[in-house]
């Protein structure tokens, strides 16, 4: 069974990169094809449930890490090394706040189901 998933997943990446999607139109997709079928199973519900929550545990991760790291920003002296640091931490910053947006689009799609 596990064989067949894992080809019938492939198979339906391939579909979508064969209508050109790409990035997060593909992303979008493949999660909502996976709802769907989740949404079919005799335990469906709960485990979009779970998925939900477990998003919502990552949203609230990211957006403590966030504060912290900001706050952290604040210790830091103006030098050639500390700036270095203050621009590692943005594209920490930056990417955290790209994977809330992405974790909240998904907290979207599974309302729908």
């Amino acid at each position: 069974m596990k064989e067949v998933t894992s080809l019938f997943n492939e198979a339906l990446e391939n579909y979508a990169s064969k209508l050109g999607m790409e990035g997060k139109d593909k992303e979008e997709f493949l999660f909502r094809l996976d709802m769907a079928k989740l949404q079919n199973e005799p335990q469906g519900n709960r485990i979009i449930g779970k998925k939900e929550h477990g998003i919502r545990k990552q949203i609230a991760d990211l957006e403590n890490n966030i504060s912290l790291w900001k706050n952290n920003l604040a210790f830091f002296a103006s030098s050639k090394t500390a700036d270095k640091l203050k621009d590692q931490f943005d594209t920490k910053i930056q990417k955290a706040e790209d994977e809330i947006e992405k974790l909240k689009q998904r907290l979207n799609i599974l309302r729908e189901f």
